[in-house]
């Protein structure tokens, strides 16, 4: 499928993913069914049981102490990444869309011993900038990825082909307390909501069992990384 064939019904798909995610981390609390499920000083994990899917949709929002570019270099930039993401086993884009979107290839590990096939993903991944959720007059970037199929990136035997229904991500400006120093650092608050079908032969309730944990284990991993590459501790 070259650029020209990703169409405007495939980007509408996209707009309205990113219209349906930006609202959803907008409503307030008490319009929502979201239930908590985990939490630390620094992030808490909400979940949300989808009919459709037999699983639970992800949603965390948490504090990081660094700047938003930082965190974004080492969530975008697929060398870092890979550094840092002990899950993730190849990011390679594949093609670009008429309107600006990539078209990314990525293969992830299973857990070791644990005999289940690793699984790859076809995203579009869009970026597009948003409204600040709490501060206004500011921008905030937001980054949706969802899954699509492309002639470049076709099934392999032994790689469970997983669907990512909605992957999305808001960095926003946020001022952190430094109880060092007594005063504030620039830090990032970061949004996100996952609901990815692993397919294959996981069961699902395995999948809802070990979301929320997984989830806020990955953002730990996340922040870690963040403020390492910040102090020049983390090379792609």
């Amino acid at each position: 499928m070259a650029a020209t064939e990703l169409n405007a019904d495939l980007q509408a798909k996209i707009d309205k993913a990113i219209d349906d995610f930006i609202a959803e981390l907008k409503k307030p609390a008490a319009e929502t069914d979201w239930e908590k499920c985990g939490s630390n000083d620094r992030v808490t994990v909400w979940r949300k049981f989808e009919e459709n899917s037999g699983l639970y949709k992800l949603k965390i929002v948490g504090k990081i102490n660094v700047p938003p570019e930082v965190v974004s270099e080492v969530l975008f930039n697929h060398k870092l990444r890979l550094a840092w993401d002990s899950v993730l086993e190849s990011i390679n884009e594949i093609d670009t869309t008429p309107f600006g979107s990539t078209v990314l290839h990525i293969t992830a590990r299973s857990p070791p011993m644990t005999m289940v096939a690793n699984r790859d993903f076809v995203h579009v991944r869009t970026t597009r900038e948003t409204a600040h959720t709490s501060v206004k007059g500011e921008t905030a970037k937001a980054v949706v990825d969802i899954s699509i199929e492309h002639p470049a990136a076709p099934e392999k035997e032994g790689v469970v082909r997983a669907l990512t229904l909605l992957s999305g991500g808001i960095l926003e400006s946020t001022l952190i307390p430094n109880m060092q120093t007594k005063g504030l650092d620039n830090g990032t608050i970061y949004h996100m909501i996952s609901h990815v079908d692993l397919k294959g032969y996981i069961p699902k309730t395995i999948v809802n069992l070990v979301s929320a944990t997984t989830t806020l284990s990955w953002f730990e991993s996340l922040a870690t990384a963040a403020e390492k590459y910040h102090r020049g501790e983390l090379k792609a």
